[in-house]
């Protein structure tokens, strides 16, 4: 089979995974690290057809409380003594830190407060983890991350609806309290990609579209003379960041 026929199979097939939303980002279609522009657009689009928008798709996805506090303990701000760990961690850790030590914001994302938050209390969960979490005390706005590595490959499809679909799942108030911010502060979605990813080639007018669809904010960042093997290469790097779209 060409991989243009198996490819088009596979999107045909979207509609019917939508009878369990929470699982949508975890398809084969959105995992497949051999991309090709086309097949993303089309996948897309398919994504954005009025019948089955995934948008309100999403919606229908149950809240999950979490009995435990969102804010963990050991993610303090010494992240040199940790174990080294995926190259997203890894830099989530880092920035959590600087923000911490230094005392700072960086650009409208604001200070990091955490990293690696679990979206329910069993270890056994399937879903993922909120790679990060930052707050812009000037726009009272709290941030939902998902960090890719410059080395990742994974499409820019599959980070939004990821994102999308954690932003369903936490219980957004108590979120806020366990977290110590402000109880009418926004709850935002973002997508933070390298500027040397090699998903920034990927995006087009049809994925602005379905980023606008899910309310999905897509930033891209920048560090230095970047090198991850361990967390402690990072300490004298330079960090920025700015809105993609």
């Amino acid at each position: 089979m060409k991989i243009a026929e198996k490819y088009g199979l596979l999107i045909d097939e979207i509609p019917n995974d939508y009878s369990n939303p929470v699982e949508i980002y975890r398809k084969d279609i959105f995992t497949k690290r051999g991309r090709n522009r086309s097949i993303s657009d089309a996948i897309a689009n398919k994504l954005l057809d009025e019948k089955n928008s995934i948008k309100d798709v999403l919606k229908s996805i149950n809240k999950v409380t979490r009995k435990n506090s969102y804010k963990m303990d050991g993610h303090d701000a010494d992240y040199k003594s940790k174990s080294v760990r995926r190259n997203e961690e890894i830099i989530a850790m880092w920035l959590c830190s600087r923000s911490a030590s230094e005392n700072i914001g960086f650009d409208r994302i604001g200070r990091f407060l955490d990293y690696q938050i679990p979206m329910n209390d069993s270890k056994a969960d399937k879903h993922g983890k909120i790679d990060l979490l930052s707050y812009n005390s000037e726009e009272n706005s709290v941030f939902l991350i998902e960090l890719k590595h410059p080395n990742n490959a994974e499409s820019i499809n599959k980070a939004m609806l990821e994102i999308a679909t954690y932003y369903q799942i936490i219980d957004h108030n108590k979120l806020l309290k366990d977290m110590g911010l402000p109880s009418d502060a926004k709850i935002r979605k973002m997508i933070l990609v390298s500027k040397d990813s090699t998903n920034l080639s990927d995006f087009s007018k049809t994925k602005e579209e379905l980023a606008k669809s899910l309310e999905v904010e897509v930033w891209t960042y920048e560090i230095e003379n970047i090198h991850i093997k361990k967390a402690k290469e990072l300490e004298k790097e330079n960090f920025s960041a700015s809105r993609f779209f």
